[in-house]
């Protein structure tokens, strides 16, 4: 059985869902993911929160781990669970 959620929001509020363990990247366990789709994500735009702020970035390469540089300089290496809940949408 499961049970519908319902969280009242205030405007400009970030919620963090409780259901959310294990991010979306527990989805596409099962699929395979080859170097032609992980090299395909290169220039794809990401949003990730930061202490009080979203900062946008784009993904640069991918090796061991996807490689973003932030609009504001600033970079990080992010696994595929990790890039897969800050990747924004065509």
């Amino acid at each position: 059985m499961r049970y519908l959620h319902i969280y009242e929001v205030q405007r400009g509020e970030v919620v963090i869902d409780p259901m959310h363990e294990m991010g979306n990247a527990g989805m596409l366990r099962n699929q395979l993911i080859t170097a032609e789709k992980t090299n395909a994500l290169v220039g794809r735009r990401v949003r990730k929160w930061f202490q009080n702020q979203f900062f946008e970035g784009t993904l640069t390469k991918t090796e061991d781990y996807y490689h973003i540089v932030y609009d504001d300089g600033d970079h990080e290496d992010v696994s595929l669970d990790e890039l897969v809940d800050i990747l924004l949408p065509l």
